[in-house]
């Protein structure tokens, strides 16, 4: 499965928010350094869509706000 996120760093609250189908915004408690956000947004999938960390790749965007992740389900 293949979802877009956009997501929001240094926010006060960590949260996943789904806007339409395949399209969600997600808030991150860490800032966008060292890849901090960037880990906390898969583990916050991970607990979303009850899968291993290791099932979550980060297609595109690394280092942009908008990402293309893929969730491989078992």
């Amino acid at each position: 499965m293949y979802i877009n996120v956009k997501v929001i760093p240094n926010s006060s609250i960590q949260k996943l928010i789904k806007i339409k189908e395949l399209y969600y915004r997600a808030k991150v408690k860490s800032q966008p350094v060292r890849n901090k956000a960037n880990q906390e947004l898969i583990g916050l999938l991970s607990q979303y869509f009850k899968v291993p960390k290791k099932h979550i790749k980060i297609l595109s965007g690394l280092t942009s706000q908008e990402k293309l992740i893929k969730i491989e389900k078992d």
